[in-house]
This record gives C-alpha cells, sequence and structure tokens, in this order.
C-alpha cells in the first residue's frame, strides 16, 4: 500500500474537519497519544535496563536477579514498535501544518528540536490531565524524551537558563517540600507554566500574541540577559556607571539624591568586583537610616533591577538565634537562592535588604519589639553571613528539615548586604555628642538644638550606632552609613501624580480597563499629599488615603452614570467624615447624607 504524503494528509484533513477548532481538536489528540507513547517506551526502556545490568541489586530487586534473557528482548522489540509508533504520530502532526496552531508557532519561532518538542507536549498533557494542576518534576521529564539506552540525565542540557525553552521565560522552576536524593536536584525540581493564560493560549483559548508578550517582556529578556552576564562576566565597559545607575533611579525613585549617589557609587563597585576586578577585594555592606515610608527598601529593589541582580529582602524582627521559635537568619539566604530560581552562582553574586535592623538594638528594653531571647544574638547570628563565609542554607527554606551535612553550601563574600531602619531616637544620640564636642559656647549647642532632623542625622558616626545597641562587631562590618530624608509635599505630590507605585495612576488604570475614565481634581491631590505630610508615615499614607476615597465609588460603581469618573476634595472629606462618624458610633445619619451628595454630585458624567 502506497504512503501517503504530507500533502496528501494536509489535504485530507481539510476535508475532513469541518473548522478550525474541530481540527484543533483532533491535533491535539495526537499530542495526547505522543505523550502516552513517551510514557510507554520510559516504563520499557527502565525495564529492560534492570533485566540487562546489576541496577536492580543497587536498587534492592535481588529477587529479580534471575537472568531473563527473552523478557529483556521482548521488551526490546516492544520499545522498538513503539518508536516507530511516535514517528508516525510525529508525521501527522505536519499535516496539520497550514493551521499555524500556537503549540506550533512557538516550536518554529524558538527553532525547537525534537526532544524540546515532546517537552513542551509532555509539560502541556501531564498538567490538563495530572491528578492535578501541578508541576511535573524535570527527572521524569527528562526520562520521558530518552529513547535509547542513554542515561536521562544526559539531557539535563535542556533546562539551561540560557537554552531555548527557559530563556522563553513561558517555563518555572521551584522545588517541592521534601528533601529529596536526586542527583542535581532533578527529582525533586518541579516545571510548569508561568501562569494559567500561557496554558490557554496554547489551547488556542487565546491569541497567540499572549505568549508572544511573556517572550519579548523587559523582566524575561532582563534576567536571562542578567544570567547569562553573570556566569560569563561582564565586562567593565557593560557596567553601568554611577551616574548612569542615578539616571536609571530617577526615573522611578523621588528625591533622595545623596542616598541615590551613595547606594549608586557602591553598587558600581559590587559589580566591578562580581564581574572580576581584582583591585577591588572587599565589599561594603551599607546601613540606610531614615524615617518610615521614605522608600528605603523600594530604592533597594529598584537598584537590584537595574543591576539586573537577584534580591532578597526580610525583616530581622522575624529573625531568631538558632534553636528559637521563629526563622533562622540562614533562611534569608534560602529566599535569595530561591529569586535567583535556583541558580547559585547568580545567588551569590545578588543583594540581600535586611530591615527594621534598629528593632534588634539591645541598648534599651523598649526598643526591642521581636521578642526574641537576646537580640544580640540575633546580630551575632548574622555576622557569619557578612563576614564571606561558607553557609549551608536549608535547601528548603527550614532548618529543621535538614541534617548538618544537608543543604545547599552558599559563599557570601559576593553578597552585598543592604541593612535599613528608622532609628528613632538617635537624632538625639547624635545631638548629645555633637554638643559635647563642641567647645565654643551655648550659642553654638542653641544651633544645634534648632537644626532640622534630617541634618542631625547626616552627622551620624559609627559611635552614634555603637551608643543606640548595635554591637560593635556588627556594626563594624557596615563601613557604609546612608541617611534619607523625610519626604517634602512637593516629593509625596510627584510620588502620586508621576510614578508607577501611585494608587491615584493604578487605579487610572484599573478603571480604563472596566471601560471607565477616572479624573482627579488638582484640589484632590493637594488635599491628599496635605494629609500624607500630616500623618508622618511618608509615600504610605498616600496609599491609605486613596484607599479610603475610593471605597465609595466602588462600592456605587453600578449606579454610577457615564463612563467619566472624577474624585473631588469633597468626596476625600466625605469619605473620611464617614470613616470618623463610624469610629465614634454616630454613622448613620453622617453616612447617608454624604452617600446622597457623593452619587450626586460628583460622578454625573
Amino acid at each position: 500500500m502506497k504512503k501517503k504524503t504530507n500533502n496528501e494528509e494536509a489535504k485530507e484533513n481539510q476535508e475532513k474537519y469541518k473548522d478550525r477548532e474541530d481540527a484543533f481538536r483532533a491535533y491535539f489528540e495526537i499530542i495526547t497519544k505522543i505523550v502516552y507513547t513517551l510514557n510507554l517506551i520510559s516504563d520499557r526502556n527502565d525495564m529492560t535496563r534492570r533485566l540487562s545490568s546489576n541496577i536492580d541489586r543497587a536498587l534492592g530487586y535481588e529477587d529479580e536477579m534471575v537472568t531473563n534473557n527473552e523478557k529483556a528482548v521482548n521488551n526490546a522489540n516492544e520499545v522498538d514498535l513503539l518508536v516507530n509508533s511516535l514517528k508516525g504520530d510525529v508525521r501527522k502532526i505536519s499535516s496539520f501544518k497550514k493551521y499555524n496552531f500556537n503549540i506550533e508557532k512557538f516550536i518554529a519561532d524558538r527553532e525547537l528540536n525534537l526532544d524540546e518538542r515532546f517537552i513542551l507536549y509532555s509539560v502541556l498533557v501531564y498538567t490538563i490531565y495530572g491528578n492535578s494542576m501541578s508541576a511535573i518534576s524535570i527527572r521524569r521529564i527528562l526520562e520521558l524524551i530518552t529513547l535509547n539506552s542513554d542515561i536521562y540525565i544526559n539531557k539535563y542540557h535542556y533546562f539551561d537558563p540560557k537554552g531555548k525553552l527557559m530563556s522563553s521565560g513561558i517555563f518555572t522552576l521551584s522545588h517541592e517540600p521534601y528533601p529529596s536524593g536526586g542527583i542535581l536536584e532533578i527529582s525533586n525540581t518541579l516545571i510548569t507554566f508561568i501562569n494559567s493564560k500561557i496554558i490557554f493560549a496554547f489551547l488556542e483559548k487565546e491569541n497567540y500574541s499572549l505568549i508572544e508578550g511573556v517572550i519579548n517582556s523587559e523582566e524575561v529578556i532582563r534576567k536571562y540577559t542578567s544570567e547569562n552576564n553573570v556566569s560569563g562576566k561582564k565586562k567593565s565597559s557593560d557596567i553601568l556607571t554611577p551616574k548612569e545607575i542615578v539616571a536609571e533611579l530617577d526615573k522611578t525613585v523621588i528625591g533622595q539624591d545623596e542616598a541615590k549617589k551613595a547606594l549608586a557609587v557602591h553598587a558600581y563597585l559590587h559589580c566591578l568586583r562580581i564581574s572580576g576586578n581584582k583591585e577591588i577585594p572587599f565589599r561594603s555592606n551599607i546601613l540606610m537610616i531614615g524615617p518610615t515610608g521614605v522608600g528605603k527598601t523600594y530604592l533597594v529593589k529598584t537598584l537590584a533591577d537595574i543591576l539586573g541582580l537577584p534580591f532578597a529582602r526580610a525583616d530581622v524582627t522575624t529573625l531568631t538565634e538558632t534553636g528559637y521559635v521563629g526563622d533562622d537568619v540562614e533562611v534569608v539566604l534560602y529566599n535569595l537562592y530561591r529569586k535567583a530560581n535556583g541558580d547559585l552562582e547568580h545567588a551569590q553574586h545578588g543583594i540581600v535588604f535586611l530591615d527594621e535592623v534598629d528593632k534588634i538594638a539591645k541598648a534599651d528594653a523598649h526598643q526591642s519589639t521581636t521578642g526574641n531571647p537576646s537580640d544580640k544574638a540575633v546580630q551575632e547570628a548574622l555576622l557569619s553571613m557578612m563576614n564571606g563565609e561558607d553557609i549551608r542554607v536549608p535547601e528548603f527554606g527550614d532548618r529543621r528539615m535538614m541534617h548538618s551535612s544537608d543543604g545547599i553550601l552558599m559563599n557570601t563574600k559576593n553578597i552585598l548586604f543592604i541593612f535599613g531602619g528608622a532609628f528613632v531616637g538617635l537624632d538625639d544620640i547624635i545631638k548629645m555628642r555633637l554638643k559635647g564636642e563642641n567647645s565654643l559656647g551655648f550659642g553654638s549647642n542653641a544651633v544645634i538644638n534648632k537644626l532640622q532632623k534630617d541634618r542631625i542625622l547626616s552627622q551620624v558616626d559609627v559611635k552614634d550606632i555603637e551608643k543606640y545597641g548595635m554591637i560593635p562587631e556588627f556594626i563594624g562590618r557596615i563601613p557604609i552609613i546612608v541617611t534619607l530624608n523625610e519626604l517634602t509635599k512637593e516629593n509625596l505630590k510627584d510620588i502620586l501624580t508621576k510614578t508607577k507605585e501611585s494608587p491615584i495612576i493604578k487605579y487610572t488604570d484599573f478603571f480604563r480597563s472596566i471601560g471607565k475614565k477616572l479624573t482627579v481634581t488638582s484640589e484632590a491631590i493637594n488635599f491628599i499629599v496635605d494629609k500624607a505630610s500630616s500623618m508622618n508615615m511618608g509615600a504610605r499614607s498616600l496609599k491609605s488615603i486613596v484607599e479610603t476615597a475610593m471605597v465609595n465609588i466602588l462600592f456605587n460603581l453600578d449606579g454610577i452614570k457615564g463612563n467619566t469618573l472624577t474624585l473631588t476634595k469633597y468626596d476625600i472629606e466625605c469619605a473620611f467624615n464617614e470613616k470618623e462618624a463610624v469610629n465614634s458610633g454616630n454613622d448613620k445619619k453622617k453616612t447617608d447624607g454624604s452617600n446622597k451628595n457623593f452619587v450626586k454630585e460628583s460622578y454625573m458624567a
């Protein structure tokens, strides 16, 4: 019987399927059969290997040690039949070429080979037809695509971050929550799609543009470009200069010019050091001092994003010395390792930000808010990381699940540690020192008393931090101290109207997504800024005020006529009056009146 060509099969398909949806259903049935066949081949290959070698003794199958050449031959013959069936199904796939289904378009765009095609098919089918919407282990995937007698681990390179599949950004790796003896963590490393929309795109329920958006997103490009650069050592010419770093920070971070400058310089030196410049042998850990809400965390995270380095943040008030209730300090390094997607080398070049460090000061009882048996002990526990030692990190973020020889051995000498804290009362300590050093009489002390808090903090030195309650060994390993200023009204207004983190801008985008246009009057903006300034919570107060003002808008959304919503100063005042009335227990009258005005006067398009 004459074999059909691909063109003949395609023509037959065109007559066979009434529409594109019907054709995809048949196409995906073939993909499912391919994955099923890969499973059968994998099972037969495993049995053949065990019957033809001494591996069964190593695995404890001594009852099956009796030579059974006939069974081994039968398995080998069955594998040959299954492989031929697999080849036939792959040929059938090509007959659907004219439909240009999203799966095939992705394969063509990424120039995937047959193994990579099988990986994509397997993850997709396992995700849809598995016991749950969970991931599949990399080990199982590698076993499925190893059709001959090769050791499956030889194909591990398909999961390299720089490979065609992983660098597309559509997949993510994670770990099962229990230890495993798998080689190179293959057994307990799972792979799944980055989100469910990708799956729907591959099932033709979403446009291919969704997949393209993921592949071409700035985050994916930056992530895999930076990973390539770190593993290949960045050239000095590729590293941003301090001025270029500040220019990038200025795009999203408002104010704090001196802090930006200091961070940019030391981030630049950090990048030179990890790129191999031996003239910069020591890192310079940094302490950031500033009131709550001035942007310490956001500044450091943005810096890490600009540099393309993994970033982990932890609140030191959750950390304890080993053996007590709470997180061990090593968990901070585990989080960095996780943010680097399990790339140990990349993690060892990252940035760790430890916030609320002033809360573990040992000077006075009222300064300790952690409840730890010893805040001094937590400071001491952090010293080994700051010394650049090798730290054994619990692979699953919990030391209780590991033995002393288990876990990931992480070297910390090239990790940049940045600490942050409000250090309430530190300005008084600095004033006392400055007065004591002053020999020019009462007049100069009067000048010191009148200095603004920001200017006082800028005079801080190591002795002041030590007097506050940080142990000398700890503060001695943080040579750089950076102070941040309280945000001015101008800063708050810029944050509210110009940055992507602005709650106003986020709500504007939200309303646009549901077909509404939100406008905020200039009087409302000024009112928000004035109220935020009086709350002394920095940028955090902006979100609190806007969220309060939006409650009535969202609650009455279904009754608003037209597509234009206007937020006025009056609306915000009404929202806060209602809140105050509820808190005082006299809410009925004020709520009724304010709601009437709210809907009637503010939202007629």
